[in-house]
């Protein structure tokens, strides 16, 4: 496997600001009008404050050498709190070309909402698509581990203060080349949080100025779409795309002598009911017998099953 060199970052920004409104609900969902979009309802408790939360996108990259374009589809933004649930604060599909982004310097608007002034632990987004273009005019969608982000960090929502939240994207350890010529897309995320911020939105564009940083923290995810500090694709093995699942090749691996191949691996873990969607593909070596390992999901459970190289029999799942 190798990099995507100098590609640089991207950044997901909530920016926090003071707004009032009355009761609340378990959740919300945000209708997609124009301006600021009241999340949280209206009740009978009596009036609850809340701040306006701006989530906007951006590339920082210095260089891309081929590449021309990385367009990114962002379908779904949600934020967490203990007090309430997960909130939906935006549906609405945007595309963002990453470049473009990158060579104005710009923040782009996601969605802009208000949301319950209180303590929130977490940020999720859904991506749909990573297209990569190269400057022949060749275009690929970039494999997503998987499509749902899930960013634990702390942010805090105060009464007449503005505060950010910044996921920034660091797209030259997120872009990767895989065999064949195709591209895996396993985001890693620096977070940042800061209170009392000085934020200004215009023209559907985001400029943040100063605060106090309340969160900082890089995230990565690998090849079974798992999220969490330290974790990242392994630059030591080369990855390969088979069909729509990642696999994991030691340099040098061959699959010589072996009769079950990974593609039938991948099928029989689907057709025996040990899994629903297949995540990754390795093969290993277990008391001195090659298997493969096929991690999927059942459900919400992550299982990994080994299967038996030369009879295509499961050895066990766990």
């Amino acid at each position: 496997m190798k990099y995507i060199f100098s590609i640089g970052a991207v950044a997901l920004v909530l920016l926090i600001g003071f707004f009032a409104y009355l009761g609340s609900t378990n959740e919300a969902v945000a209708p997609g009008n124009s301006g600021v979009t009241d999340m949280a309802g209206t009740g009978v408790e009596g009036v609850v404050k809340s701040g306006r939360v701006v989530f906007a996108i951006t590339d920082a990259a210095a260089s891309l050498g081929d590449i021309e374009s990385v367009l990114i589809t962002v379908t779904e933004v949600r934020a967490h709190s203990s007090a309430r649930g997960w909130i939906t604060v935006s549906e609405e599909n945007k595309q963002f070309d990453l470049l473009k982004l990158k060579q104005s310097d710009s923040i782009a608007l996601l969605a802009d909402v208000a949301l319950e002034v209180g303590t929130y632990d977490q940020v999720r987004f859904s991506v749909k698509n990573v297209l990569v273009s190269d400057k022949a005019g060749v275009s690929k969608s970039a494999k997503l581990p998987s499509g749902d982000l899930k960013l634990m960090g702390k942010f805090t929502v105060e009464d007449g203060k503005t505060s950010s939240v910044v996921a920034d994207f660091l797209v030259d350890r997120s872009l990767h080349v895989a065999g064949k010529g195709g591209y895996i897309f396993a985001p890693v995320i620096k977070l940042e949080s800061r209170t009392g911020t000085d934020v200004a939105v215009a023209g559907g564009l985001v400029d943040i100025r100063g605060g106090a940083i309340e969160t900082d923290m890089t995230v990565g995810m690998n090849e079974n779409g798992e999220v969490g500090v330290d974790t990242k694709l392994d630059a030591a093995v080369n990855y390969e795309i088979v069909g729509d699942v990642i696999r994991v090749k030691v340099k040098g691996e061959t699959d010589a002598g072996v009769k079950v191949t990974a593609n039938a691996a991948i099928a029989a873990a689907g057709d025996l009911g040990y899994i629903d969607m297949p995540l990754s593909v390795k093969m290993v070596t277990e008391d001195g017998k090659k298997a493969w390992l096929v991690v999927g999901t059942k459900g919400l459970d992550v299982v990994v099953v080994h299967i038996d190289t030369m009879t295509g029999v499961v050895i066990k799942s766990e």
